[in-house]
């Protein structure tokens, strides 16, 4: 058995917490050479509150695959909010679709 100094003791300790800190450091410099897009990603109700549609909706285009989710354990759904965004920019009504404003139509009734 090797019998060290306090002070050897004391010098190993520092360098090893040096070699530790060094480590942390190049990993996060690791990381700020990486171009890393991390999505937010909401629960149903505050994804369905923040788009102002209903927590059934949003459950539904999830379920669907029209906007990306996770599940996350049991019964959590993670909706993807960049993608819910994209779904709504990109869906609209077609104009020969489109109600016309100031006009009343007539409805046909059939007697």
């Amino acid at each position: 058995m090797i019998v060290q100094s306090e002070a050897e003791v004391q010098a190993m300790a520092e360098k090893e917490t040096l070699n530790c800190r060094n480590r942390k450091r190049g990993t996060m410099n690791m990381m700020q050479n990486y171009n890393v897009n991390v999505p937010v990603m909401k629960g149903i109700a505050e994804c369905a509150e923040m788009f102002g549609i209903s927590q059934r909706y949003c459950r539904e285009l999830a379920k669907t695959g029209a906007v990306r989710a996770v599940r996350v354990g049991r019964g959590k759904i993670l909706v993807n909010v960049q993608s819910m965004a994209d779904y709504f920019n990109r869906t609209s009504i077609p104009e020969d679709e489109a109600p016309n404003q100031g006009v009343i139509q007539p409805i046909p009734v059939r007697l």
